[in-house]
C-alpha cells in the first residue's frame, strides 16, 4: 500500500508541475505588463516547489514487520465412549472366590493365597468384638495340583471354626462351596466359589 501511495504522490507532483508551468507561462507571456500576474506566477511556482519538497522530504516509516502467526498443534478430538462419560475411575477387582456375611455383604478373595485378619472384618463386626480377631487370623489359598481351595488358621489367639469345628493347629483344611468360616466365633462367613 505504501508503494501505491508514493506512486500517486509522484503522479500528482508531475501534474502539479505541468499545471503550474502552463499557468506561469500563460501569466508571464500574456500578462507581462500586469505586475499582479507576475506576483501570482511567482506564488504558483513557490507553491509547486513546496509541494514537491514536502512530497519527497517526508520521512517514510518502514512498514511494520508482520510475523507469521504461530502454528499451534491441535489434537484431533477423541471420541467419547459412553462408559467414559459418567464413570469415575474405580479399581477393578477380580475375585476368584468370596466370603459372604449373613446380611449379604461380600468380602472378595482376590489372590491365590490371601490372608484375612481384624482389618478385613472391621466393618462387618461390632468394634468391641473385632479385638478378639487376630491381626492375621486365617488364610485361604488355591492349590493348583489338587484343584481345590484350602483354609488354614494362622496361629490365631482365639482360633477359627470351619462348619463349627476348630481348625487351629490342624494345617490346611479343604474348603468347599457353602462352608461356614467363623474367625474367633464372632462372625459367620459363607465361602462361595
Amino acid at each position: 500500500m505504501d508503494k501505491i501511495a508514493d506512486l500517486l504522490a509522484i503522479v500528482a507532483a508531475i501534474l502539479a508541475l505541468a499545471a503550474a508551468t502552463s499557468a506561469t507561462f500563460y501569466l508571464l507571456v500574456l500578462g507581462v505588463h500586469q505586475p499582479l500576474y507576475v506576483v501570482f506566477s511567482i506564488l504558483l511556482i513557490g507553491a509547486f516547489l513546496l509541494l514537491i519538497y514536502f512530497s519527497f522530504a517526508r520521512e517514510v516509516s518502514p512498514a511494520p514487520i508482520r510475523q507469521a502467526p504461530e502454528r499451534v498443534a491441535v489434537a484431533a478430538p477423541q471420541p467419547v465412549l459412553p462408559a467414559q462419560v459418567a464413570a469415575t475411575p474405580t479399581p477393578t477387582i477380580i475375585s476368584i472366590a468370596r466370603l459372604e456375611t449373613r446380611d449379604g455383604k461380600i468380602i472378595p478373595v482376590t489372590g491365590i493365597r490371601q490372608v484375612f485378619g481384624r482389618r478385613d472384618f472391621m466393618g462387618f463386626v461390632d468394634p468391641s468384638l473385632a479385638s478378639v480377631i487376630s491381626r492375621e487370623h486365617f488364610s485361604i489359598f488355591y492349590d493348583f495340583r489338587a484343584g481345590r481351595f484350602f483354609i488354614e488358621d494362622r496361629s490365631s489367639t482365639n482360633g477359627t471354626l470351619l462348619n463349627g469345628a476348630e481348625i487351629r493347629g490342624k494345617g490346611p483344611v479343604e474348603l468347599k462351596d457353602g462352608d461356614v468360616i467363623s474367625p474367633a466365633g464372632v462372625l459367620q462367613l459363607t465361602f462361595r466359589v
